[in-house]
């Protein structure tokens, strides 16, 4: 039930009107509200010769009006992306498999966008495999398209670190002779 504001086309045997879609709008097919939703809100329409024009629309739905003539849909709401399956938290995952979805109450989702620690979102496909990672932090962010081009404005997104290399020890300090000694004391320290 929105207001459609006059464009252009005095003069002219088209009128432009323009409508801007907000944010959450939707239609499945658009058409006016009532037949008597064209109003000249101060102004006129008239033929050539100086007529006034009937403003009276066709019912909403029936022939010659904007729903049965035209199949406009409407789709301001983007769609979610949620992350299905990630890797096990480990220490060890040098590979990693994601499977994620998209939902989206509008035109539905045409696909999907994905990235590895900021690589930049290129189109995807689930699942996605990532194999041979280093060692360090990293993210996987997916985002779901729909059809009429909304992206899901917050990725989903998973963050897990890779630790593949195994800390290592070393022997500090030791007994400096060991004879008929029965304990022994050894200090140690790890890296990794």
């Amino acid at each position: 039930d929105a207001v459609i504001d006059y464009l252009s086309g005095s003069g002219s045997n088209s009128l432009t009107f323009r409508y801007t879609v907000a944010v959450g709008q939707i239609s499945a097919d658009l058409d006016y509200i009532s037949s008597s939703a064209l109003a000249a809100n101060g102004g006129s329409i008239q033929d050539g010769a100086g007529n006034n024009a009937i403003l009276t629309l066709p019912v909403p739905g029936a022939a010659g009006s904007l729903g049965a003539n035209k199949a406009l849909v409407i789709d301001g709401v983007a769609p979610d992306t949620t992350i299905t399956s990630s890797p096990l938290i480990s220490t060890s995952v040098v590979s990693a498999s994601f499977s994620f979805t998209g939902d989206d109450v509008g035109s539905g989702v045409a696909g999907f966008a994905c990235q590895l620690d900021n690589s930049g979102f290129s189109a995807c496909t689930p699942p996605l495999v990532f194999n041979d990672l280093s060692d360090g932090e990293h993210t996987f962010q997916a985002r779901a398209l729909d059809t009429v081009g909304n992206v899901d404005p917050t990725p989903a997104s998973f963050t897990w670190i890779v630790d593949s290399t195994a800390p290592n020890t070393i022997i500090i300090s030791a007994p400096l002779t060991i004879t008929a000694v029965t304990t022994a004391s050894f200090t140690f320290s790890g890296t990794d």
